[in-house]
């Protein structure tokens, strides 16, 4: 079976990340996939965010049903966290924080890499 990684990096309010996050909810049904949340889509999973004054479909509380979709892992940049003043509990999921090398480790052993930014 392949493994697909998605890579978010883009800023919560572009479009892409909802499209994104629909085709790993669609991907998943097929084969294994993983997330990585980088660079300033670290905000998606931000607890309490205001869909609203961003001027989106607020689609973040999905991603509490990632793992009923099978994804198998679910991962975030630590220096985007950092940069970005979040902790572990200012997230609304369960994330596996990783560096940079762990980073590039995930996706050396995908099969395939999407990236939205």
């Amino acid at each position: 079976m392949k493994k697909i990684l998605f890579i978010f990096s883009g800023s919560p309010s572009n479009t892409n990340a909802q499209e994104g996050f629909e085709a790993l909810l669609a991907g998943s049904a097929f084969t294994e996939c993983e997330i990585l949340f980088r660079e300033e889509a670290v905000l998606q999973l931000k607890r309490d965010q205001d869909a609203d004054a961003m001027k989106r479909k607020d689609y973040s509380r999905g991603y509490g049903a990632l793992k009923d979709y099978g994804v198998s892992g679910i991962y975030c940049s630590a220096s985007a966290l950092k940069k970005y003043l979040l902790e572990p509990e200012d997230l609304l999921i369960n994330v596996n924080i990783i560096n940079y090398e762990e980073e590039r480790t995930r996706i050396s052993q995908s099969d395939l890499v999407l990236s939205y930014r």
